[in-house]
């Protein structure tokens, strides 16, 4: 469904900023969820946004080259480099070794709070360098516990200052190979589950050119957009959304007893500048997608294309048509339906440039 590539919100929670009137019945503004809100409206979409030329944008062709599935292929054997675990009980410095740690802020571990790594003792690279030389001495298998202070140049500014409790299991002392990756067959079937390596370049050029293909639906969908004016939003719309993402952030950094900054990883006033301006980003695309839609399709699907437009996404995900709509809901495919038609009219009216 590729509405997923276009400027949606990357959120994992559906969220309905829904206030009750002094009647208890519910306005039917108030009622919609905020991400839903564009394609509930049943209103003329032209009131919001001026159309600019969306037929006939220019998008530079992306091709796909052998030079191109060779340097895939060599990214890939750089990345799936083989360590071999060596014959060693105790960590020393110097030593590369695999862990696992979680980390936890007030008891609590968060996303991305756990994960695993390669590193070498000693040599201060890793993100918490002080944790290496609680490693020295340890023995494979063993978890050890420390409290470390998260540096103030960390990534994430929520975390810059926190004490986190780190508890850390080594699970194996080992050396990298010599050579990178080789593509055989073991490797592509373990992987990527093909039969054979002779089989893989054809797969990895069909990859690279759906990655193209996409690239240039998407650069083409941005050339129209670009071409768009807002005129307004529809009600209080993006003040809605950012309110229901801050409130949902709140509460999760309350999960860990800490500040909404933890979340945010940064400080309010930044995240709301920045917030505000990816709800206009978000809006814009939907109003634009519904006004094209409305001008050159209208909203009606037939049960025909309903059915074929499932069966082709039920395809894609590998289940059936009735797994997928009931994974989804009928009213999201439809949106998807749409989607999909506007944007495979912008691309098929397009210019190579």
């Amino acid at each position: 469904m590729k509405k997923a590539f276009l400027f949606m919100l990357a959120l994992v929670f559906v969220l309905c900023a829904c206030k009750k009137e002094d009647n208890k019945e519910e306005s039917k503004e108030e009622s919609i969820d905020v991400f839903e809100y564009i394609g509930k409206l049943d209103e003329d979409m032209e009131q919001y946004i001026i159309l600019g030329n969306y037929k006939g944008v220019s998008v530079n062709e992306v091709t796909v080259t052998d030079a191109d599935v060779e340097g895939y292929k060599a990214e890939l054997q750089k990345k799936y480099a083989y360590y071999k675990p060596l014959d060693k009980k105790k960590v020393e410095t110097g030593d590369n070794v695999n862990i696992s740690y979680t980390a936890y802020l007030n008891g609590v571990t968060f996303d991305g709070g756990s994960t695993s790594a390669n590193l070498v003792v000693g040599d201060g690279d890793f993100d918490f360098p002080e944790i290496e030389q609680h490693l020295v001495g340890i023995e494979v298998g063993n978890t050890v516990s420390t409290n470390i202070t998260v540096p103030s140049d960390y990534f994430s500014q929520g975390l810059r200052g926190k004490t986190l409790k780190l508890e850390i299991t080594v699970n194996k002392i080992q050396e990298k190979d010599k050579t990178d990756a080789t593509i055989d067959d073991a490797f592509v079937k373990e992987h990527f589950g093909l039969d054979s390596a002779k089989d893989f370049d054809a797969y990895a050029k069909k990859q690279l050119e759906k990655q193209a293909q996409d690239t240039m639906y998407t650069e083409a969908w941005k050339a129209a957009l670009e071409n768009c004016e807002i005129i307004k939003y529809p009600g209080d719309i993006v003040y809605r959304h950012v309110e229901a993402m801050y409130q949902h952030y709140k509460e999760e950094a309350a999960k860990y007893g800490a500040g909404v900054e933890i979340v945010i990883g940064t400080d309010v006033q930044t995240w709301r500048q920045d917030a505000i301006a990816y709800a206009e980003d978000y809006y814009k695309s939907e109003i634009a997608m519904y006004a094209i839609l409305d001008r050159e399709f209208g909203r009606d699907i037939s049960d025909e294309e309903y059915k074929t437009r499932l069966e082709a996404y039920a395809k894609e995900e590998g289940i059936s048509a009735a797994e997928l709509e009931k994974k989804h809901g009928k009213d999201d495919i439809i949106t998807s339906i749409y989607w999909d038609k506007v944007m495979e009219f912008v691309w098929e009216n397009r210019v190579i440039a």
